[in-house]
């Protein structure tokens, strides 16, 4: 009888303790960055390269953790991200460039997208200061412009060279997370979306694109 009553205070100590623990935080989480587009095929003649130059990424939103479980968090919500994705082609040589001084023409195409973003995040702790997760995100396109700069020539052809972006609806990534603070983090964040782009004019493509991010998370 007395092992029964110590077993019975045991578990009602317990189930108090799971009962009186914040189960779900809200969090508040923004971020910045850069991204690149990988060149996958290129032109079939090699002096006129595509390149990826950096593009910039921007990110707002809120999460909702189930912080049930001691090693293990989980996470999603909503929030807002702006990417800006950055081509160039060079090299172009025309009979108008010969004449200008030997300035090859060049085509600059920025990208620029607006998402609501649904993040599912994992999250394993592996001490007090340092955890480590990775999760996809369901991206909906808003919104997408693209501004074009030619250089180097006044030939309107070039000014209509055909550029398709093809946003992708999702990413995946993986992070690490340090808490400077009991309520705010800081978490350094790789990931990778299918994006991709097509200059038909030059036979070339870009895609997919990696993206390095400094994210930032308020617990409140």
């Amino acid at each position: 009888m007395k092992n029964s009553i110590l077993i019975y205070c045991l578990l009602f100590s317990t189930v108090s303790a799971q009962e009186n623990r914040k189960v779900f935080n809200l969090i508040l989480h923004s971020g910045i960055g850069t991204n690149k587009l990988f060149v996958t095929e290129k032109a079939p003649n090699p002096s006129i390269p595509t390149t990826s130059k950096l593009g910039l990424n921007l990110s707002i939103g809120t999460l909702i953790e189930y912080n049930y479980f001691s090693k293990i968090q989980f996470s999603t919500g909503i929030g807002f991200k702006l990417n800006k994705f950055r081509t160039r082609i060079s090299g172009i040589t025309t009979n108008e460039t010969l004449n200008n001084g030997f300035q090859p023409i060049e085509i600059y195409d920025t990208y620029i997208l607006n998402y609501l973003s649904i993040p599912f995040l994992v999250n394993f702790r592996i001490s007090n200061k340092f955890n480590l997760g990775g999760g996809v995100s369901y991206d909906y396109l808003l919104n997408k412009k693209m501004i074009k700069s030619v250089k180097n020539t006044k030939d309107p052809v070039f000014g209509r060279s055909n550029s398709t972006f093809y946003p992708a609806n999702h990413s995946v990534f993986i992070f690490f997370k340090f808490k400077l603070h009991k309520n705010f983090s800081v978490l350094p964040t790789f990931s990778l979306s299918p994006h991709r782009t097509t200059a038909q004019s030059f036979y070339t493509s870009t895609g997919p694109s990696a993206s390095f991010d400094l994210h930032f998370e308020l617990k409140i």
